[in-house]
């Protein structure tokens, strides 16, 4: 069985209602559920009734209150028979069912002995990340001390947690472990993803970045199918949109739901046809489920 699972707080429960209203448009209806990062009350009676509403067993400490310490968790909100875990950032859109996708994707890991798999971010390996991160005045001293201390090439590329899929619990416990024994500093959530998945190099797939988790420069090179819904990027189908790095902005979207305002802060790309789409998905969630969100406000 394959756990599909995204994370929210208050502030990004509407970003997870345009990754929620994209997968049912693709087809893929319910599949996603929602980890609690911090939902209010009404967000999470209207999560659980519709059965995708997740949460960690056992609760995070209220000490931990950063969104990143919840992040690293998702291996108790997994389903207790879930074998494999796809992550999904809530502040992504999906172009196509990801099903057929990823049971190819893990077929191919079981069959080669991989653990796990993600995209690179946009440095192009873990020393160019350590190099950016300390020109722009970032502590990566804690990452640094890790590589070090498990042996792990900085030549190795730089991965993004935005989207993964774990094929094994050990390593999602060990990417827990690490986010709560480093130090915080810069991206350190990522950081320890990085460590547990590279701590053995056999063990990962990298994921063409393109397809599976398309953001920042590389959406200069994407553009509309002609069916007016896929993207294409370098001639490959997008599987994956991500509303993060230079190419979004955060902005307000009220909309009026049976006389009520549902206003929300959404993180937009500037892309002009990427974020009327984006923007379309939630306008299309809103109007489909006016009952339930009045209830929910």
């Amino acid at each position: 069985m394959i756990d599909y699972l995204t994370g929210a707080d208050s502030r990004m429960f509407a970003q997870a209602l345009i990754l929620i209203q994209s997968l049912e448009e693709a087809g893929a209806h319910g599949l996603v559920r929602v980890c609690d990062f911090g939902l209010d009350a009404g967000q999470r009676r209207f999560l659980e009734s519709r059965g995708q509403l997740a949460f960690a067993d056992p609760p995070l400490p209220s000490r931990f209150h950063h969104a990143w310490y919840h992040k690293a968790t998702i291996v108790d909100c997994a389903r207790p028979d879930a074998e494999t875990v796809m992550w999904i950032d809530a502040d992504m859109m999906l172009m196509a069912d990801p099903r057929p996708h990823v049971d190819a994707l893990v077929s191919a890991m079981r069959r080669d002995g991989c653990r796990v798999a993600a995209a690179p971010d946009c440095t192009p390996s873990i020393g160019d990340y350590i190099l950016t991160a300390r020109a722009k005045g970032y502590d990566v001293d804690p990452f640094v001390q890790r590589l070090a201390e498990y042996g792990i090439s900085q030549e190795h590329p730089y991965l993004n947690a935005g989207l993964y899929v774990a094929d094994s619990r050990e390593v999602m416990d060990t990417y827990k472990r690490l986010t709560f024994e480093t130090r915080e500093h810069a991206m350190w959530e990522q950081n320890a993803f990085n460590v547990a998945a590279w701590r053995d190099p056999r063990q990962v797939v990298t994921l063409d970045r393109g397809v599976w988790n398309l953001f920042n420069a590389d959406l200069k090179e994407a553009s509309l199918a002609g069916d007016g819904r896929g993207i294409l990027c370098r001639g490959l189908q997008v599987l994956v949109v991500h509303v993060a790095g230079d190419f979004c902005e955060p902005i307000m979207k009220t909309i009026d739901v049976r006389g009520c305002r549902f206003s929300s802060r959404l993180r937009a790309h500037t892309e002009p046809h990427l974020r009327e789409f984006q923007i379309g998905l939630f306008e299309r969630f809103v109007t489909e489920n006016q009952d339930a969100l009045v209830e929910m406000l």
